[in-house]
């Protein structure tokens, strides 16, 4: 899952290649069949009803949306990662800048 994609499609794309009926569907996952057709539109989803989407399309969403969990979370540290680097390379920066200023002026003398 990239980070274009959200669960609900997914989970569409998986209802039709299966050939599964709407009604069939709904009923897998207690759920009406507006309810469930709600879910092709949600970027998120509780994990309980993931649990019984992928049972009833037999095909493991949990593992991947947490491996797609995973990536964000890494992701998201390396920006932080990237942001505390350039900070303080942006501190090292101005402290040689000043250091040259000042050994120039020592120098001067």
């Amino acid at each position: 899952m990239n980070s274009n994609s959200h669960i609900g499609r997914l989970i569409e794309q998986k209802v039709k290649e299966r050939g599964i009926n709407m009604n069939d569907f709904a009923a897998a996952i207690h759920c009406s069949r507006s309810n469930a057709y709600s879910i092709f539109h949600r970027k998120s989803i509780n994990i309980d009803l993931l649990q019984l989407v992928s049972e009833a399309l037999k095909y493991d969403f949990v593992e991947i949306y947490n491996k797609s969990l995973d990536m964000n979370l890494i992701q998201k540290q390396c920006v932080v990662v990237l942001e505390t680097d350039l900070k303080r390379l942006e501190e090292l920066q101005v402290d040689a800048s000043v250091h040259i200023v000042h050994s120039w002026t020592v120098s001067e003398i």
